[in-house]
């Protein structure tokens, strides 16, 4: 299964234009972190880690969320001006920045935006994932 996640990592990387994660998989993470953002680090700083198992199942119009407390069904849509190579970034309906890095094989879902400093309050980060066929 990990040679499916490198695949779809290549692929997206090749082709700018179809540089959007691959619908058609399921994505399983083992570890997630929570980081909240030090101003005065100009960088964010783990609060809590955990082994947990997370489910991510993307779709074209929104992604499904299960955790193992309750699923959740949240619109989105892809941000291809906010995407930089090895990344592919959307923003969701919930005012959610989330970004797949594939260099690192991580998912970024950044919360709380502080305008007046210009960045995200807090992150969570889904680590250790591997890609399913639905």
């Amino acid at each position: 299964m990990k040679k499916l996640f490198y695949l779809i990592l290549l692929t997206s990387s090749i082709s700018h234009l179809s540089a959007q994660v691959d619908y058609n998989t399921k994505i399983v993470s083992n570890y997630l972190q929570f980081a909240t953002f030090d101003p005065d680090a100009s960088d964010y700083r783990i609060d809590s880690e955990a082994e947990q198992e997370c489910v991510l199942s993307p779709e074209p119009e929104y992604y499904i969320f299960d955790c193992g407390a309750e699923e959740v069904k949240v619109g989105w849509e892809y941000q291809q001006e906010l995407s930089e190579e090895g990344m592919d970034t959307y923003v969701s309906l919930a005012g959610e920045k989330i970004v797949f890095n594939y260099d690192v094989q991580q998912i970024w879902f950044f919360t709380d935006w502080n305008g007046t400093g210009g960045y995200y309050n807090e992150v969570m980060i889904l680590a250790q994932i591997e890609a399913f066929e639905k």
